[in-house]
């Protein structure tokens, strides 16, 4: 979740690496709005890190790094 302060802001968001899905990769974001990005491993994607990277096009970005783990079936 972030939130945009002194809004309009545009934002894009992408992720390091293709085991990453994110349900939305950018938008617009009026002052105080916020927004939730949902990130989901590929099925199938043994352990690993990746970071998702979100910007707002002024030159500032926060980045946050994910990771997983397969788990054994049951």
């Amino acid at each position: 979740v972030f939130t945009a302060v002194g809004g309009p802001v545009q934002w894009s968001a992408s992720a390091s690496d293709p085991a990453l899905s994110l349900d939305v990769s950018g938008g617009t974001l009026g002052d105080r709005e916020s927004a939730v990005i949902t990130v989901t491993v590929q099925p199938g994607t043994l352990g690993g890190a990746a970071t998702v990277t979100i910007s707002d096009g002024q030159g500032n970005a926060a980045q946050v790094v994910v990771t997983w783990a397969a788990l054994p079936a049951l």
